[in-house]
């Protein structure tokens, strides 16, 4: 019995010994960790000076020997194996990003690592005003981040590829949501419409949509009717009242006459119609056909789609533009040719301002040049 206790005495010594050898060789190995660390803290990375920015890519796919390589090329690390020692201590080997990179010269190791790993990637900030077409908001990505324009219409009609599940959706024109975007460089045209339809999911919850379904609308002619609006109304605080009228107008089976859906069809930019140009044969001309066009003119923003699903109250159903951004609402056609007739007014005197302007213009170039 002695034995035995002085047996299980001799194994509790033994355990509380391994486990203070094992605790001092991770102690040791902890100070020898800060001790690098610290090292590498007050070293240079590299030899640059600190007012100099090099901007420097790392390709989709690379590992990490071909990111070492690249920083390497760029004079951005001075000893290859105090960087990968710096990224193993602080296990950040599998944490570096693809993408392009604004990094510091005289930056130190550690920092070098934590920028590589946790700073944001490059990026472009682009703004989509609403109400743009798909075409329009190409070319500026075209612009931006040359991406062809081509390569976004080429995606127009497939809407499931971006999770578009909505039956009615033929085209993503109108669920390219208007906002403020930042996009990586090497952007592609699925990324940025992807990125844009989910903004407008984010942003048009399903609550909206069911009320929308409410009032009888598809989602599609919902986003059909917002585009309209948008394309009309240059003030928000008029969008729900346009709104009413074109609902009032569906009501009595009326023709929408939304000149919005006539410039959509005709090539260039916005601008007075001719009367010719209202004969179009187009199922997108609303002056001759009547209800909603097919699908949107445009990508319209939240408060256009907000109008489109809770319009004003009103029995007004027509309305004319006053020349200031405004419009006047009438609710007869009496009502709307008086309205209409002091437009050609204004019109008439700003084109007879500007032409007395022009001419005493020309008056006093003559008389400066005697």
């Amino acid at each position: 019995m002695e034995k035995y206790f002085n047996l299980k005495e001799s194994l509790k010594i033994n355990k509380h010994s391994i486990i203070l050898i094992v605790s001092l060789i991770f102690v040791f190995f902890i100070i020898i960790v800060l001790f690098n660390l610290y090292f590498l803290i007050h070293q240079k990375a590299n030899n640059l000076d600190t007012d100099n920015v090099v901007t420097i890519e790392i390709p989709k796919g690379a590992n990490f020997k071909e990111i070492v390589q690249t920083l390497d090329k760029n004079n951005l690390i001075k000893d290859r194996w105090k960087f990968i020692l710096t990224a193993k201590l602080l296990r950040k080997t599998r944490n570096i990003q693809a993408g392009k990179f604004k990094i510091k010269g005289g930056i130190n190791y550690v920092s070098l690592v934590y920028h590589l790993a946790n700073a944001a990637i490059l990026q472009k900030r682009i703004t989509i005003p609403e109400g743009l077409e798909l075409t329009e908001i190409a070319k500026i990505f075209e612009e931006k981040l040359e991406i062809p324009a081509d390569s976004f219409l080429l995606n127009i009609d497939n809407t499931a590829k971006f999770d578009i599940y909505y039956k009615s959706v033929k085209s993503i024109e109108g669920f390219l949501f208007p906002d403020t975007y930042y996009f990586s460089e090497d952007a592609k045209a699925e990324d940025v419409i992807q990125k844009m339809v989910n903004n407008f999911k984010k942003n048009i919850s399903v609550d909206l949509i069911w009320d929308a379904e409410e009032k009888g609308m598809t989602v599609n002619e919902l986003i059909t009717l917002a585009s309209i609006i948008q394309g009309e109304v240059i003030y928000d605080s008029e969008m729900s009242k346009v709104a009413s009228v074109y609902y009032n107008r569906l009501n009595k089976n009326m023709r929408l006459q939304a000149d919005p859906t006539i410039q959509y069809i005709i090539p260039g930019p916005d601008r007075l119609l001719k009367r010719s140009e209202l004969r179009t044969d187009s199922e997108y001309n609303t002056y001759m056909h009547r209800g909603l066009p097919p699908g949107p003119i445009n990508n319209p923003g939240l408060n256009a789609i907000l109008a489109a699903i809770h319009p004003d109250t009103t029995d007004f159903i027509y309305f004319v533009a006053t020349g200031d951004g405004h419009h006047t609402f009438s609710k007869t056609l009496v009502e709307h040719n008086h309205a209409k007739n002091k437009l050609k007014q204004f019109r008439k005197a700003m084109k007879d301002s500007l032409k007395n302007l022009k001419s005493e213009q020309v008056k006093n170039d003559t008389i400066t040049s005697r």
